[in-house]
């Protein structure tokens, strides 16, 4: 059972760093009111200043997102068996498709720094779902799909278009592309293309590197799985672009593998 004293520890940090955000929030606005008030009656020759003030401004606010980010990953990291490789891949994985699908590189960007976030909620699960190596009760499978809506619940809190995209992943990244999925049951082009990319990619990563209730698959065999899955589990158009491009997929696997 999940010790109470580190519930309590969790509780505090997410408090802390709930908090933080929503700081980050209401600063970011009031100083982005000052400078448009000062904006409205700079000259013509203190507009390069403004817009330089404005720009350092907003470089502040996402690098303050990112290092929340970071944070909760590493909480996340230390509540499971997955290594912080993992997340660490699937955000590879993820950038390999923005390059495939000609993301532009704001959006290849986004998409990046948000994947790592997708199974942020797994925090607010107990040590015995989230470590158990047997198969889960029905009772525990439900408990353990909650994370999803427990990740958005976290990151929609703030503001920003990295913590909306990375709630949204949060979200339907266990969505299947026949509606089979969980926790909406959407299906198709519903689910978001991000979480559509990352839930391929999480899999990917998984099957691809060992877990302490399986041993590392083939390559010829997690393809041939994925294979199966497009269109039921997958999105066949990104299962297929995943096939024609699998050894960039694979110098990940091979150059961040954990030992």
């Amino acid at each position: 059972m999940l010790d109470p004293t580190f519930v309590v520890a969790i509780i505090a940090v997410l408090a802390t760093l709930l908090f933080l955000g929503l700081w980050l929030s209401a600063r970011a606005r009031c100083l982005q009111a000052t400078v448009r008030a000062e904006a409205a009656v700079v000259t013509a020759s203190q507009s390069n200043d403004v817009d330089s003030r404005v720009k350092a401004l907003s470089e502040k606010i996402v690098e303050g997102q990112r290092q929340i980010i970071i944070t909760l990953t590493e909480l996340v990291e230390f509540r499971t068996r997955e290594s912080e490789a993992h997340v660490e891949r699937v955000a590879e994985f993820a950038r390999i498709f923005a390059d495939i699908l000609g993301f532009d590189p704001e959006q290849s960007l986004l998409l990046t720094e948000a994947a790592p976030m997708h199974d942020i909620g797994k925090i607010g699960l107990p040590d015995y779902i989230l470590n158990k190596t047997g198969s889960l009760t029905t009772e525990e499978l439900a408990v353990m799909q909650n994370h999803t809506r427990l990740g958005h619940d976290i990151l929609a809190r703030h503001e920003g278009p990295l913590f909306k995209s990375a709630a949204q992943i949060a979200l339907e990244h266990h969505e299947r592309w026949d509606g089979t999925g969980y926790p909406q049951g959407l299906k198709g082009e519903n689910i978001s293309l991000f979480a559509r990319i990352v839930a391929l990619c999480d899999v990917f990563d998984s099957l691809t590197n060992p877990r302490p209730y399986k041993d590392v698959w083939p390559i010829d065999k997690t393809m041939q799985f994925l294979g199966d899955g497009a269109g039921h589990h997958f999105d066949p158009r990104l299962v297929a672009r995943m096939t024609e491009n699998t050894e960039r997929f694979l110098k990940i696997v091979v150059r961040m593998r954990d030992r």
